[in-house]
This record gives C-alpha cells, sequence and structure tokens, in this order.
C-alpha cells in the first residue's frame, strides 16, 4: 500500500486507544496480579500489527522455549512483528531508556537494556542477559546492533551470541528470523 498521511492521521486515534487501554490492562494484570505476562505482550504487539495494517507471512516453525531470537531490523515495526509472535523479551540500546513514552512502555514490557557503545562492560550485559535466561526467559536479538534498509545484513555485534555457549545455556537454540 502506498503511503497516504490520511491514513495515517487516523490511524493515530485507533493507535493511541489501544496502547493506553492494553498498557493499563498490562500494568494491573503483570504488576499487581504477575501473571499471564506473555498473553498481554502478544495481544498488544498483534493489536499494534492490525492497526498498522501490516501483513506477516512466515515459514517455518518458530519455537517459544528456550531460545534466543536473532533478526535483522529493518524498521521499528520489526519490534511489532516480532512482539506479535514470540513470547521473548526484547534487549535493546541503553539509549532507549532516555525516550519520553517509549521508556515507559519497553519498561512495562520488560525490555533488557544494554550499553553497546562500553566495550569493557561486555561482561556485565552477558552477567545480565544470562540472569534472565536463568529464569527460562527467551530473548530477542538484533544483533546488527541499528536498524536497515533490509537490502542486506549489516555485520554482526557478534559479543551475545557467546552466552550460548555457556554450559549451562547448551540446551538453548538460536532461532534466525529473517524480515
Amino acid at each position: 500500500m502506498l503511503y497516504s498521511p490520511i491514513l495515517s492521521i487516523l490511524r493515530i486515534f485507533p493507535l493511541t486507544l489501544w496502547v493506553f487501554s492494553c498498557l493499563t490492562i498490562h500494568f494491573v494484570n503483570y504488576a499487581i496480579l504477575k501473571r499471564n505476562f506473555y498473553l498481554f505482550f502478544n495481544i498488544f504487539f498483534k493489536g499494534l500489527v492490525n492497526i498498522f495494517g501490516i501483513k506477516v507471512k512466515t515459514s517455518g516453525k518458530i519455537d517459544d522455549k528456550k531460545i534466543l531470537y536473532v533478526s535483522n531490523h529493518v524498521s521499528y515495526l520489526d519490534i511489532f512483528i516480532l512482539g506479535s509472535m514470540t513470547k521473548g523479551l526484547f534487549v535493546a540500546k541503553s539509549e532507549i531508556k532516555s525516550w519520553p513514552l517509549i521508556n515507559k512502555i519497553t519498561r512495562l514490557g520488560r525490555t533488557i537494556f544494554i550499553e553497546r557503545s562500553k566495550i569493557f562492560s561486555i561482561k556485565k550485559q552477558l552477567t545480565l542477559l544470562s540472569n534472565n535466561l536463568k529464569k527460562n526467559e527467551n530473548l530477542i536479538l538484533f544483533p546488527e546492533g541499528t536498524s536497515s534498509d533490509g537490502s542486506k545484513v549489516l555485520p554482526f555485534k557478534s559479543s551475545l551470541f557467546s552466552l550460548i555457549e555457556l554450559d549451562q545455556f547448551r540446551d538453548y537454540k538460536i532461532q534466525p528470523i529473517s524480515i
């Protein structure tokens, strides 16, 4: 579909209504009742995929237990797609913590923030991620470290892949995803 400024403006109302209503329900459910995190997480992102009119076609099987999802990153819409189809926590650059409104949504979504610019803190980052793997959480990584136009895969920042090499995580699998 071609870009339409009128359609974009018309999407703002349902988008705003969806985000605030889902975040309220998700906050009450997860923060107070402490259950069904991924149920509301997936419903939230499926709604965003529908509001934005994204058509998703999958091929292959998406595993959902003890997985490190690894995907290229074409746009921020990738997050909606992956969030609607997987049960995993996103790993994101720490700069997002300072973005207004988005920082609140990412914290509620239990996003794990890492310092990409501090190479010497890799051990601390691996510890942070391994603590989540120990809780049997799946993780979603964008190893390119940034979004691209999708015409080619950018060089990986592969240091975080070493998580799977640790003996305690040998039963985890890497699930490649191409968008």
